[in-house]
């Protein structure tokens, strides 16, 4: 059995299809993906004509047979990762403003805004993040295997 691993795609839709025909290429039986679907950071990625959350949404949910909600995925909708560390977020997070985060995170946590373009989803792209886990164990040929982007 080929398993195809994707992840980190940023809203790179043009390397998203890339990546899948190489993996179609290489005959795999299933593709996963790991997360960050979306979230494009204005410092680090080049593509900003060719971005398009809502597509490379549309072709992960078409061609994945599991799908990992990666911390750009969360934080693109407002939603806590139930894995937090150490930190304790309050109750009301996403709706403190910039400042007062950075202030309570005492610069422990990447806050996003400052760098992070909002994706731009429709109410349907808002649900499908909102209902992927972070995590999922799979079966392959008798075996377990733990996937996720960040545990």
């Amino acid at each position: 059995m080929e398993i195809g691993i994707i992840s980190d795609i940023h809203e790179d839709v043009e390397s998203l299809r890339l990546a899948l025909k190489l993996l179609q290429k290489s005959k795999c039986d299933e593709i996963v993906c790991l997360g960050d679907i979306v979230g494009y950071s204005v410092p680090h990625y080049n593509y900003l004509n060719t971005r398009n959350a809502s597509e490379c949404i549309s072709i992960v949910r078409s061609t994945c047979s599991v799908v990992i909600s990666g911390n750009h995925d969360l934080y693109a909708i407002r939603k806590l990762s139930e894995f937090r560390n150490e930190f304790q977020y309050p109750d009301n997070w996403f709706e403190l403003d910039f400042r007062e985060r950075k202030k309570i995170s005492e610069d422990k946590l990447w806050l996003y805004e400052d760098e992070e373009l909002s994706p731009l989803l429709n109410k349907s792209d808002r649900a499908y993040l909102d209902s992927l886990p972070e995590y999922a164990i799979k079966e392959y040929v008798g075996i377990n295997f733990l996937v996720s982007l960040y545990l």
